[in-house]
């Protein structure tokens, strides 16, 4: 319920990213000048989900797998 109210009903099949390398935290001794602490801390492990079809998200998510609010 709260994943609907903060989302409605906003779906996306595919959008393109391209991110610096100095973005990932595995990067982060090729760039020793910045702080990768808040980028390690909020990192979280990206489930991947098989789909056959045309919602492949179409599900409310579990209170436990929503992050704490002191941490948004």
């Amino acid at each position: 319920q709260q994943y609907k109210a903060q989302f409605g009903n906003f779906f996306v099949n595919n959008f393109e990213l391209e991110w610096h390398a100095q973005s990932f935290a595995a990067n982060k001794e090729l760039f020793p000048g910045l702080d990768y602490s808040d980028v390690e801390k909020s990192t979280r492990k990206q489930n991947h989900y098989e789909s056959v079809g045309p919602f492949p998200f179409a599900r409310i998510v579990a209170t436990k797998d929503l992050p704490p609010v002191d941490e948004l």
